[in-house]
């Protein structure tokens, strides 16, 4: 099917993010920075929304950023929820952007795993296994 990425990590992030806040990569508080800028950013309460845990594979994110050397390999990952795209970017900053296609996926199947996070695309590929 051609048209827009359905990965968010494969869209153009447009313009200045709504909102932006830092965490510690290594420090256990990714899932808490991330829930807490979505809801000061949209106004909303998320825990009346789907689980966050049903739309991000936080075992593999929190594997990826658990400490700071694995971290510094990632660029960036990106997902989309609650009509944002999340950007979370090793270095740890989290970004907010409007999601274009926000209004397009409401009717889609909310579980469509083309929204989900693709984290092998978002791994900084200069840091392969060349040791030389």
């Amino acid at each position: 099917m051609d048209g827009p990425a359905s990965n968010p990590s494969e869209r153009p992030l447009d313009g200045d993010p709504l909102s932006t806040s830092e965490f510690v990569p290594g420090e256990g508080e990714l899932l808490t920075t991330v829930v807490d800028l979505i809801e000061r950013t949209r106004d909303v309460d998320l825990t009346h929304e789907s689980p966050l845990g049903e739309r991000v594979d936080w075992d593999a994110l929190d594997h990826l950023l658990d400490d700071e050397s694995r971290a510094m390999n990632v660029e960036s990952v990106a997902f989309s929820y609650h009509d944002v795209v999340v950007r979370i970017t090793g270095s740890g900053s989290v970004s907010l952007y409007d999601d274009p296609q926000a209004s397009a996926s409401t009717s889609a199947d909310a579980s469509d795993a083309t929204d989900s996070m693709d984290l092998v695309d978002s791994i900084d590929e200069t840091d392969s296994t060349d040791d030389g």
